[in-house]
């Protein structure tokens, strides 16, 4: 085994040390150019994360008072609705009264008389029953959920916001409502749209989600949200 001089020349400790500074330099450049990508990334993972966050919200406090509006708007028809149904099963009832009793029936009771006033009453309801979907599916239109839609398409963004869980049941409320839109069982409809007008409000009130992130994309509607949000104390010293 051949052995090294002793001592080394001074050559080859120059050597030796300019190449374990390379080296070193190299390892170094290396690491933080690594923790330099990895704060880049995560930093731009952060900002992703935050705006579509704020999408969300700004959709849901669209959606909000969209179906409030929906609500307020069809609540006198359907209001009426139940009135003509009413109205129309006394009808009937009488109908089957009449035939059944074999009574000679006054002029302004005939069974065809009350049969007209009933195609009239059945009428009046189809009409107010088309009026309402047509509004929600205008609605949809007009305020789609392409927000969450694409914030489901990027689950792992997504579910680093903390709500996200609790976005989901708002939405789950809001989904259910949209298949809706060419249902016969309008009450049904309205309960669903009542749902998530509700899921809003209790997230709300319970901070599953963020009261001042609706205050900050909608300042001048925001007082309207959360119905059971109790106002300050008042001040009762003298």
């Amino acid at each position: 085994m051949m052995s090294l001089p002793h001592p080394l020349p001074d050559w080859v400790k120059s050597a030796i040390t300019t190449l374990i500074g390379a080296i070193i330099g190299a390892v170094i450049a290396f690491i933080s150019g690594f923790v330099a990508d990895t704060v880049r990334t995560r930093r731009a993972e952060r900002h992703k994360c935050e705006k579509m966050r704020k999408a969300v919200y700004v959709e849901i406090t669209q959606h909000y008072h969209a179906i409030r509006i929906l609500l307020d708007v069809v609540e006198s028809p359907l209001t009426k609705r139940d009135e003509i149904k009413t109205r129309q099963a006394k009808l009937k009832e009488g109908m089957e009264k009449t035939d059944l009793s074999g009574r000679k029936l006054e002029a302004a009771a005939t069974p065809e008389k009350l049969s007209e006033q009933v195609k009239g009453l059945d009428a009046q309801i189809s009409q107010l029953e088309e009026t309402f979907r047509s509004t929600l599916a205008q609605m949809f239109r007009l305020v789609p959920m392409d927000c969450y839609r694409y914030a489901k398409s990027n689950p792992d963004i997504f579910y680093e916001i903390r709500e996200a869980f609790s976005i989901d049941a708002c939405y789950a409320h809001l989904q259910f409502l949209a298949t809706q839109i060419e249902s016969t069982d309008v009450k049904r409809t309205l309960d669903f749209a009542k749902s998530f007008i509700q899921s809003v409000d209790e997230g709300i009130e319970g901070g599953a989600l963020d009261d001042k992130m609706f205050k900050s994309v909608s300042s001048s509607l925001h007082a309207e949200m959360g119905v059971s949000k109790k106002s300050p104390p008042a001040d009762t010293a003298n």
